[in-house]
């Protein structure tokens, strides 16, 4: 059976993970910005490779390193567009949707698939 490969932002502590897992995918990188959840994710996956810092920072991961995965995935907070908020959109300076798929330089995946849900914010 093939087996599909996954770049999961925004990874929490496992729980979307572990879902794609048994749904038959791969983790080449799971990024997270809480050490705590990333501290997690190495105990309960050694063998994947955990990422830990801003997802829009390259210094975290090079996006274009990931060209073509089958599934970029991520619960990806999303402030600047729940209305328990302000609101700001796309202006805001918490819009992670944005910052999660940024379109130019070298620094897009080409995924196969894209499957980001609306994660809730810890902050």
């Amino acid at each position: 059976m093939r087996r599909y490969g996954v770049v999961e932002i925004c990874a929490g502590a496992g729980g979307q993970s572990l879902g794609l897992e048994v749904a038959g995918f791969e983790h080449e990188l799971a990024v997270e910005l809480d050490p705590n959840a990333a501290c997690t994710l190495r105990l309960n996956r050694p063998h994947w490779k955990v990422a830990e810092g801003d997802v829009a920072s390259p210094a975290v991961w090079r996006p274009g390193q990931h060209e073509g995965i089958d599934l970029l995935a991520g619960g990806v907070p999303c402030p600047p567009f729940t209305i328990a908020g302000k609101q700001p959109g796309a202006t805001g300076e918490r819009d992670w949707h944005s910052s999660a798929t940024p379109p130019t330089g070298g620094y897009c995946t080409h995924p196969t698939t894209v499957f980001l849900s609306g994660g809730q914010d810890s902050s």
